[in-house]
């Protein structure tokens, strides 16, 4: 039997009289070209302006795209190609750019993990790695009671983008990238 794990493969035996049933799921086509889609998305978003328009209506000195960690996948290699290039046709350069690596608890990844996960960004601008400890704005108190800590170049950017999934977990549910802004 083979079941995927992470980025790959295990493969393990499994004595029939312990098989019960064997269940497949329904195949399914993806998007034929995602980055097309994702190209999509950004000039025709759904209840909001073109990612361009907002660009242009704002002067942006700090840009700040806050990024999932490697425990979270997300298709950066479709993701971000076309968010880069609007980003720049907007007239944004890449010195203004900054991504902010949510990571959590998690720890910083390696350069190279970088790379895999980001691609040429990696190399191209600068990523800084979230400390949920240090480097906090206080924006005030919750109807909770709690206060409301962010990131300090996230509340402080001129314009911030962040990225994220939507992911099935081992229950049944689905995993929403809300680790990026969860307030407590």
């Amino acid at each position: 039997m083979k079941l995927k794990y992470g980025r790959k493969e295990l493969e393990f035996e499994i004595e029939s009289s312990r098989v019960i049933d064997i269940l497949t799921a329904d195949e399914k086509t993806g998007i034929k070209d995602p980055e097309a889609a994702v190209e999509a998305a950004l000039t025709s978003p759904i209840a909001t302006a073109a990612l361009a328009d907002l660009l242009a209506a704002k002067e942006i000195n700090e840009l700040v795209i806050v990024v999932n960690d490697v425990t979270r996948y997300t298709p950066y290699n479709y993701l971000l190609p076309p968010l880069l290039k609007t980003i720049a046709e907007a007239g944004i350069k890449k010195e203004q750019v900054t991504f902010i690596v949510a990571t959590g608890v998690h720890s910083p990844h390696s350069a190279a993990q970088n790379r895999e996960i980001f691609g040429e960004a990696a190399a191209e601008y600068e990523f800084v790695y979230h400390n949920c400890d240090q480097d906090l704005s206080d924006l005030g108190q919750l109807s909770t009671g709690n206060q409301l800590l962010l990131n300090k170049r996230a509340a402080e950017a001129d314009f911030l983008i962040t990225t994220g999934v939507i992911l099935p977990t081992t229950w049944p549910a689905f995993l929403v990238a809300v680790s990026q802004f969860y307030p407590e």
